[in-house]
């Protein structure tokens, strides 16, 4: 066609093959013009009605709970808190509740997994119907087991729908006669029987009643993976500390959005204030000595997300200071492990209130210092390291050192050669010959993780 347009062939054939490829990721003007609008439509419904595009977006998301947590994030970020599911107040799915002073988002009841919107709508009717469920056994005395199960009763209770009436765990520990007292009820309604008993006036009717064991707490800790698991999120939370947080947001970094706008410099040298949520012991080879060392994993609750926090210290896990719900100042760097950005421990402190406001405690080192010698241009019996090594002998403690060798063409490292008091050997005037650096162990000792 062009050459019949007047177009020589070699140049439309050169014009094609710069289009061809193009083709397989452009956009016509009429596609890219439809997406813009969207976006332009969607960051107008966000910036001026902020409240239903948070609604509307969870509700268009209810089954994926990654896109969830994202939203939900977003609401605390814009002062809207997000509360767990509950039986009296929450609809099938997400509602806002409030008003401009003070407003909230509910969980919806079919967010929860192993629920559904059979089994949400269900409870929903049945206690508009009633007016509000008024105990358990009000409960269960009427709900719908055609469309509920004892599986969906369980993750009811295991992320908080029925805590205004007991704890958790006293709650899954009598899951089966909540059953039966269901299927009681059912059956006589299905069956249509009646009891003498419902025609005596109310303040005389025989009730059921179900006894739970009062002496059963849950831990955060299990609300916490029980919801995880099941909501895809973490809602139990200590608003307290969640508000300090806040408060001091200019004075520490609190989130993980700080953290990725952050200079590959900043990264080096960072102080994050958040909650402690978990820790866990685990274990690395030396690739240097082929040894099996262990080294501790912590999660970080920041205000927008969770940070991982590695550490080295063997005593780390023994400390009190990473008690759970903690509020906790970590100095350390920023690196990524696994594709997952990581903080790497080289002190903390508690967060402890005071009466005009809160204090740092005594820092906790993380003992993951060592000492560096290096000595330039080493030649054969070097008077030098056998004074070095004296040094290192006559002054013992607890800083592991390391001695390199420099010279032209090779930089090398020493096995770990002893342990020193870190004070004394920095003011030591001995070392005129040698340049002094104190360092991370990692950089040493576990540099591939």
């Amino acid at each position: 066609r062009c050459v019949n347009n007047g177009f020589e062939q070699e140049l439309a054939s050169e014009v094609f093959a710069l289009i061809e490829p193009f083709a397989g990721y452009a956009f016509n003007k009429a596609h890219s013009v439809s997406y813009a609008l969207i976006s332009y439509i969607t960051a107008y419904l966000k910036a001026n009605y902020l409240d239903e595009f948070l609604i509307t977006s969870m509700n268009a998301s209810i089954n994926n709970s990654e896109r969830i947590n994202m939203f939900v994030k977003e609401s605390k970020l814009n002062d809207i808190e997000v509360l767990p599911p509950d039986i009296n107040e929450s609809k099938s799915k997400f509602s806002l509740y409030g008003n401009d002073k003070e407003k909230y988002i509910r969980f919806g009841l079919s967010a929860v997994k192993n629920v559904g919107i059979k089994a949400a709508n269900s409870l929903v009717e049945i206690r508009e119907s009633l007016g509000g469920y008024k105990s358990l056994e009000h409960i269960f005395e009427n709900i719908d087991l055609s469309v509920l199960n004892s599986k969906t009763i369980e993750s009811l209770i295991k992320v908080g729908v029925f805590d205004q009436f007991a704890d958790r765990t006293a709650l899954l520990d009598k899951i089966d006669d909540f059953i039966a007292v269901s299927t009681h009820t059912n059956n006589a309604k299905k069956h249509n029987q009646t009891s003498m008993f419902q025609y005596l006036p109310e303040d005389q009717k025989v009730k059921t009643e179900i006894n739970l064991n009062l002496n059963m707490n849950t831990t955060s800790k299990d609300k916490q993976l029980w919801e995880l698991e099941l909501l895809g999120l973490k809602l139990t939370i200590n608003h307290q500390n969640e508000q300090i947080i806040k408060s001091v947001s200019d004075d520490y970094i609190t989130s993980v959005e700080q953290i990725n706008n952050l200079s590959a410099t900043d990264m080096k040298n960072v102080k994050i204030l958040g909650q402690t949520l978990s820790i866990e012991k685990l274990s690395y080879t030396d690739k240097k000595t082929n040894q099996i060392k262990p080294y501790f994993k912590s999660q970080i609750d920041l205000l927008d997300s969770e940070l991982e926090l590695v550490s080295f210290n063997q005593n780390f896990n023994q400390m009190d200071l990473w008690d759970e719900s903690n509020l906790v100042v970590i100095e350390g760097y920023i690196r990524m492990r696994n594709n997952q950005l990581s903080i790497y421990f080289n002190n903390a402190s508690k967060y402890i209130p005071q009466s005009n406001g809160f204090v740092e405690s005594n820092k906790i080192d993380s003992e993951n210092k060592c000492l560096v010698f290096t000595i330039k241009n080493i030649v054969n019996n070097d008077s030098r390291f056998a004074k070095l090594i004296d040094i290192i002998k006559n002054n013992k403690g607890n800083t592991p050192v390391y001695i390199r060798f420099q010279d032209k063409n090779l930089i090398t490292y020493s096995d770990l050669y002893s342990n020193l008091h870190i004070d004394k050997i920095i003011k030591n005037e001995m070392f005129d010959y040698c340049d002094i650096d104190v360092r991370n162990v990692t950089d040493f000792v576990f540099p591939n993780n």
